[in-house]
């Protein structure tokens, strides 16, 4: 992956980028060899009652409804900061930036792959020819095409293929979806479910009126003709409106 930063600068794009983060880390932590100082700060940053990732996801999902003041403006970038970077003077604090330089980037049991598939920065050479999608370590990538009431177009863009078309070797692609109020920490992909096919590059989602205001999420995997399934592609979740 060619960048300069692995963690992006608009906040919707972080946003993104730190729920499948978050999602990627739980599913693969268990072969790390964590310590228990680790352990402390991934639940400090992310667990059921952490002060990081909630505030964040609290305040994002405020001001990305369009409906906000300039003490939510505020509050955004000290919650942007408090979770991205944190206080690197402060040798209890932790963020996003600090955790991944002190039990990731330099763990030898975190493979290229896992980083690769967290969004870290990592060689180009990681990437592998399309084919089998089990063994793809170049996702596809989902983003929101269209947004109106109760509806949201998912887009997906295959890395290897031509417009909207399936990379070689992938027969479908297959969506994953799961809707909860905005304001909830990041879903593990055990709740997800299955939803349905993407056609032509594109999925639509149609909610209810009770479900107006939650957060809808979604990853999809592709699946090629002997039915193996690839990884979870990055999660991404989008206000329902």
């Amino acid at each position: 992956m060619a960048t300069n930063d692995f963690i992006p600068s608009g906040n919707a794009e972080f946003d993104a980028w730190q729920i499948n983060f978050v999602i990627k880390v739980n599913s693969f932590k268990a072969g790390w060899n964590w310590n228990t100082d680790a352990t402390a700060e991934w639940t400090l940053l992310t667990g059921t009652s952490n002060l990081k990732q909630a505030r964040w996801a609290a305040i994002w999902a405020k001001v990305s409804s369009k409906e906000f003041m300039h003490s939510d403006e505020v509050e955004l970038k000290a919650a942007r900061k408090s979770y991205e970077s944190g206080d690197k003077n402060n040798p209890v604090d932790t963020s996003l930036r600090i955790f991944t330089k002190r039990y990731i980037a330099n763990n030898k049991n975190v493979t290229l792959q896992q980083k690769k598939a967290c969004g870290l920065t990592v060689p180009d050479t990681v990437l592998t020819p399309a084919g089998n999608p089990a063994t793809r370590s170049a996702e596809p990538q989902l983003t929101l095409k269209k947004q109106a009431h109760l509806l949201h177009q998912i887009e997906v863009m295959c890395p290897g293929a031509k417009s909207k078309a399936k990379a070689d070797g992938v027969k479908e692609i297959v969506m994953y979806m799961t809707v909860q109020a905005a304001n909830l920490p990041t879903p593990a992909l055990s709740v997800f479910q299955y939803v349905g096919d993407v056609k032509r590059g594109i999925y639509t989602s149609n909610f209810a009126d009770t479900q107006e205001g939650m957060k809808a999420y979604y990853y999809i995997r592709e699946k090629n003709s002997k039915g193996l399934l690839g990884n979870p592609s990055m999660v991404i979740g989008v206000i329902i409106s």
